[in-house]
């Protein structure tokens, strides 16, 4: 992915307006514990800036595209919040790079 759109992406995920959940999705950050708020489990918000910060910092992705919608891009990863368990992130990359939520669970490997 060129650093420009990365960089876009990255901001649009830490802006309510430059982010949308897209359908289908499976997207429960609800049912994670916050690792940075003990006791507490994460926010719509607070998984979007996981997914930012886990970008940011360089964190590896593989690039795909979805057949639904056909052809659309998309990233997916998984985030190690809680050992040993991972979550599953799917990312569509809509119009001006808008991060579009497609998955955010634990992953079931």
């Amino acid at each position: 992915m060129h650093p420009d759109t990365l960089r876009q992406l990255i901001a649009n995920c830490r802006s309510s307006k430059g982010r949308a959940l897209g359908f289908p999705r499976d997207w429960r950050p609800h049912t994670i514990r916050n690792p940075h708020a003990p006791g507490m489990y994460l926010t719509d918000a607070g998984a979007w800036e996981l997914i930012a910060d886990y970008l940011e910092g360089g964190g590896a992705y593989f690039e795909m595209t979805l057949n639904v919608p056909p052809q659309a891009p998309a990233l997916c990863f998984e985030l190690s919040i809680i050992d040993p368990q991972t979550v599953y992130v799917k990312l569509q990359i809509g119009t001006r790079n808008v991060a579009i939520g497609r998955s955010f669970h634990f992953s079931e490997r």
